[in-house]
């Protein structure tokens, strides 16, 4: 690896018989003619200074080391992640540990390590610095134990307040509970499958959210390794930075020439504090004529390494996100709410078809409480678009978790005023609308042809390798031609497989359910059709 004059992470195996390859063929992923061979990663010995916590968007507390400067394969290395804060008294208190280099607070609970403790860092696929493990046989840096605190001591317990906005944190287990509930379902999954239902039921939903509302309460360490900020996530600095940067992500509203360094930097000298912010100011045509966007602009200009060219172009590119809109789905995304990917806010918006209903499900969500349910059952629960029930379908991708985090969403009233004033503030336009980001002409008005569009309304799955075109990039045609989702698996709701080179079980699957098969020339015939009328 130390013998090339560039550096190197691993070395790759190929059959270089064409014919070989062919026998192999691939996967979904990659080729089975192939294989990667990543060399073990490289580490050092070096000193724990002190650990400072890092606040990550969805408000996760992470303890990150802070070293003694180390070289690491060419990088010098003075902060490494300790991944949470049960990993970090596991590595650097550890069972071996009778020594007074770790000792209890003076109530008798708490764990503390000395400053200049040695420990092993490596860099995670020679890249993410991580602190691998603590080094017991090395003495402490005595040098390290004299900056900083005079006490020489690094507690280890988690925080019981948010060091940024001063918010209760809380142990979460979600993630566990998801993957442990996803592994216990595998066999029930399939059985949905294959009678076309899902028995998932709103009692199911309602009882997550009771459950993760006594988490967000809980300080207990034995519910989660993954600590949390329970403030509201705009109020929170460091959250609310990764919250803007989200927002204005190119799968959001796509808001260019931004980083989060001048993100940061906006928030920092309070020019900004919601995602709203900029469009209120810089969103009209005629902003330039505005006292209160000139102010803004010689504002932004002042700043080091800015300068009015700078901020001239921020100002326009956050106009023509405004005067060209946005996509529901990708207003959906950009509101930063938990468990909502880019592919749930499709669903979501398939679901609510504009911006005003899926608002008002919010707002129904808000005032919503499992106590008045049970005592009135007129009362509809919170985003029955979303789960089914008498008058809908049940969306198929969208589960509790899901549900949980947009009802939670709905009850943070910072977070609602955001989502409406960011509502106000540009066009967003309905879906099956005929938009072309190159003609904003087109943004806003319904295309005459969205009731006859060749996929309305249809679930339409993809199996094997299509000509000249990515999964991805199919799933985004049918889309735009009306298609209401694009699962990776089939059931008895599928209403299109369309089947690629080697398409596999999918495909036998779909005819034993009687779904309708097309081939990769007859789909791509669909498209072109479609295009050209």
């Amino acid at each position: 690896q130390n013998s090339f004059a560039y550096a190197i992470d691993g070395v790759v195996y190929k059959i270089s018989s064409l014919r070989d390859r062919q026998v192999c063929g691939s996967s979904s992923r990659t080729p089975r003619w192939a294989i990667a061979h990543k060399f073990p990663p490289q580490s050092a010995i070096t000193h724990l200074i002190d650990i400072e916590v890092q606040i990550g968007r969805t408000g996760a507390l992470t303890p990150v080391a802070i070293l003694d400067p180390v070289d690491l394969g060419g990088v010098t290395v003075s902060r490494a992640s300790l991944h949470n804060f049960h990993y970090a008294k596991k590595i650097l208190v550890g069972t071996d540990d009778l020594s007074d280099q770790a000792k209890p607070t003076s109530n008798g609970e708490s764990l503390r390590v000395r400053k200049g403790i040695s420990v092993l860092v490596s860099r995670a696929g020679d890249v993410i610095p991580q602190v691998m493990k603590r080094n017991f046989d090395d003495d402490i840096e005595e040098s390290i134990v004299l900056r900083g605190d005079k006490s020489g001591w690094i507690c280890l317990d988690p925080p019981e307040t948010c060091p940024a906005c001063g918010s209760k944190t809380a142990f979460d287990d979600v993630g566990s509970k998801i993957r442990a509930d996803s592994n216990s379902k595998n066999k029930k999954s399939s059985d949905v499958a294959n009678n076309g239902s899902d028995d998932v039921s709103f009692a199911t939903i309602a009882d997550d959210i009771d459950k993760r509302d006594e988490l967000k309460i809980s300080t207990d360490s034995e519910s989660g390794q993954v600590m949390r900020c329970t403030g509201p996530q705009l109020l929170c600095q460091p959250r609310a930075v990764g919250a803007i940067v989200h927002a204005y992500s190119r799968a959001g509203l796509d808001v260019k020439g931004i980083s989060e360094s001048r993100l940061r930097q906006l928030m920092e000298e309070n020019i900004i504090r919601f995602p709203a912010d900029l469009f209120a100011v810089f969103g009209a045509e005629s902003f330039e004529d505005s006292p209160k966007a000139k102010d803004m602009l010689d504002k932004i200009a002042d700043l080091p390494g800015w300068g009015a060219l700078s901020s001239r172009n921020l100002a326009e590119s956050i106009r023509t996100v405004a005067s060209e809109g946005v996509p529901l789905s990708r207003y959906i995304y950009a509101l930063g709410i938990r468990f909502i990917g880019t592919q749930s806010s499709q669903l979501i918006a398939s679901a609510y078809k504009n911006v005003d209903a899926f608002l008002d499900a919010l707002d129904e969500a808000s005032t919503y409480s499992e106590t008045s349910s049970n005592d009135d059952e007129d009362i509809k629960p919170p985003f029955a678009l979303l789960f089914g029930g008498k008058e809908a379908e049940k969306v198929k991708g969208i589960g509790p978790s899901a549900i949980s985090a947009l009802v939670s969403f709905s009850k943070e009233e910072t977070l609602m005023t955001a989502a409406k004033d960011l509502a106000r503030s540009l066009k967003i336009y309905d879906v099956n609308v005929d938009v072309e980001r190159d003609n904003p002409n087109t943004i806003g008005k319904e295309s005459k042809e969205s009731l006859s569009l060749p996929f309305q309304g249809m679930t339409i799955v993809f199996t094997g390798t299509l000509p000249g075109m990515s999964r991805i990039s199919a799933q985004k045609a049918v889309t735009k031609l009306g298609a209401k989702s694009t699962p990776n698996s089939i059931s008895k709701l599928t209403n299109l497989v369309v089947e690629g080179e080697k398409g596999g079980k999918k495909s036998r699957r779909a005819r034993d359910l009687g779904v309708k098969v097309v081939d990769a020339d007859e789909f791509m015939n669909l498209l072109n059709d479609s295009k050209s009328s």
